[in-house]
């Protein structure tokens, strides 16, 4: 069976997982193609004007699905970790989807919710999994356990890429090939310096991510992977910082237990899962003295948005480091927001702090 995956919302963050698992049982995944500008209005046109630019933007991709898939993918996120919630829109995603795109081919909808989840440390994922493998009408529960495990693996070894340096987008496009995960971090020290002249998004040694040795100026670009990684969604921000000679770390970079034992000294808890995070990301940065600049990169309307922001801009002006809030929707213009960035940039220059 052809199954689709609209490459936009948590796409980034356990794509590789849903991807180890369908592929176990034999089904190919099919990804939506990048975000273009067509594909943003065809969203526009069949979303509500509440909804925020990025669930705009998944309307567009599972609508470039129709006509090339037999079933589209399309979880049901309630909670990624114990005793943390995702944004409601996340829940309410499948009905929208149901409600406004009839003419999808049939939708694969799981809940994914940690709260419920008999298996321990599976994150909601594991009672998820089965309930694919019966709509599906794959297997027996022991090759359901064994798609399951292969789901985990692909995951962890994305994200041992992600902490090696990797874009998210090379990462998940390295997992096509079948060579072991050593060989391709061999191959790919080897030729970085070729192909990217030694400037390669992100990369980083150590358990951080980042090089104390390279000259750059290090900018956090801080915000929920689909506002990050989707140049479509953010005029191609994390090129433009590159050309503009700034090395980029993202949250990813940063180890999650070393980020949520910063998050867990704030003195009250965030119960959004990517919000806690971001901020025990900032933290732990600032604590190690590795940032020159943050931008905090946030959809217009995005309620969980607006206060990580604050609380991440609080403490980098307690600590007298440069804070930027660029907050983008469908009439944002690329002039204006060039600018800032620009701006801010030159700025950081002029400090040549790091």
């Amino acid at each position: 069976m052809r199954v689709g995956y609209p490459r936009a919302l948590l796409y980034y963050h356990c794509f590789p997982f849903w991807k180890g698992f369908l592929e176990h049982f034999g089904h190919q995944v099919c990804v939506s193609g990048q975000t273009t500008k067509k594909l943003l209005e065809s969203g526009i046109e069949k979303t509500v004007g509440e909804a925020c630019l990025p669930v705009k933007i998944f309307f567009g991709h599972a609508l470039a699905l129709k006509d090339s898939v037999d079933a589209v993918f399309l979880p049901r996120l309630v909670s990624l970790e114990q005793k943390t919630y995702i944004c409601p829109k996340f829940m309410g995603l499948p009905s929208m989807i149901r409600a406004s795109l009839p003419e999808l081919p049939p939708l694969i909808e799981v809940e994914v919710d940690a709260r419920k989840d008999g298996l321990r440390g599976s994150n909601g994922l594991w009672r998820a999994a089965c309930d694919a493998a019966v709509q599906l009408g794959d297997g027996s529960a022991r090759q359901t356990k064994a798609a399951f495990h292969a789901g985990q693996s692909m995951q962890k070894e994305y994200e041992q890429m992600l902490l090696a340096g990797l874009d998210p987008n090379q990462a998940i496009a390295s997992l096509d090939c079948r060579d072991s995960w050593d060989n391709r971090e061999r191959d790919r020290q080897r030729s970085s310096g070729r192909r990217n002249g030694g400037k390669a998004e992100g990369r980083g040694t150590g358990e951080s991510g980042l090089s104390s040795n390279m000259p750059k100026p290090n900018i956090l670009l801080l915000g929920h992977p689909y506002n990050v990684h989707d140049g479509g969604f953010n005029l191609g921000l994390k090129t433009r910082l590159s050309g503009m000679h700034f090395r980029v770390t993202t949250m990813e970079s940063v180890p999650a237990r070393n980020a949520l034992y910063e998050a867990d000294k704030l003195s009250k808890a965030i119960f959004w899962s990517l919000g806690r995070r971001m901020v025990g990301t900032a933290m732990h940065l600032f604590a190690a003295e590795q940032v020159a600049g943050v931008m905090h990169l946030a959809a217009f309307g995005c309620g969980p948005d607006s206060m990580i922001g604050e609380v991440v801009e609080r403490e980098a002006r307690r600590l007298s480091i440069p804070f930027i809030s660029l907050v983008l929707d469908e009439h944002t213009g690329e002039a204006g927001f060039l600018t800032r960035v620009e701006a801010f940039g030159e700025m950081l220059t002029r400090r040549g702090r790091l």
